[in-house]
């Protein structure tokens, strides 16, 4: 059986529940770029001391896919993140894009989501609050289901 690019981004995306940077990285061809609200990161050096960063902020993250839509090379994304913060559940709501070589490694990863807005929810924590810590529970559901 082959490896597609869907399987590629699925394990990248599985990886974030107990993240390992080096095998995030490995996904990654050698001159990637990664590009998020936050940055633009390019080569494997780079997108290791973003992604180390965002481990040190968000130890674990689990991942639930809404809407996936893949080709031979590309794959679009939507999902919530669910990470911990200070033992409080903090969700994002994120769309990406992959771009996957034909020697199944990410050349390109785009994350999009509203950085203010999780910005000013990641102050409210640093700042004592526990409110606004997840997205409506009507929206979690059409995600997540009712688990």
């Amino acid at each position: 059986m082959s490896i597609s690019a869907e399987s590629v981004v699925r394990e990248f995306l599985a990886g974030w529940e107990d993240p390992d940077v080096n095998k995030l990285v490995g996904l990654f061809s050698t001159d990637a770029v990664f590009i998020e609200p936050a940055g633009t990161y390019q080569g494997s050096d780079a997108i290791k001391a973003a992604f180390e960063n965002l481990i040190q902020l968000f130890p674990s993250i689990t991942i639930h896919v809404k809407t996936l839509v893949a080709d031979d090379n590309h794959v679009i994304v939507e999902r919530l993140d669910i990470a911990q913060v200070h033992g409080h559940p903090f969700e994002m709501e994120i769309c990406a894009a992959f771009d996957v070589d034909s020697d199944k490694r990410i050349t390109r990863f785009r994350d999009y989501y509203d950085f203010r807005e999780i910005e000013e929810r990641l102050q409210k924590v640093a700042d004592g609050s526990r409110e606004d810590l997840t997205v409506w529970d009507d929206r979690r559901k059409e995600i997540v289901g009712n688990s």
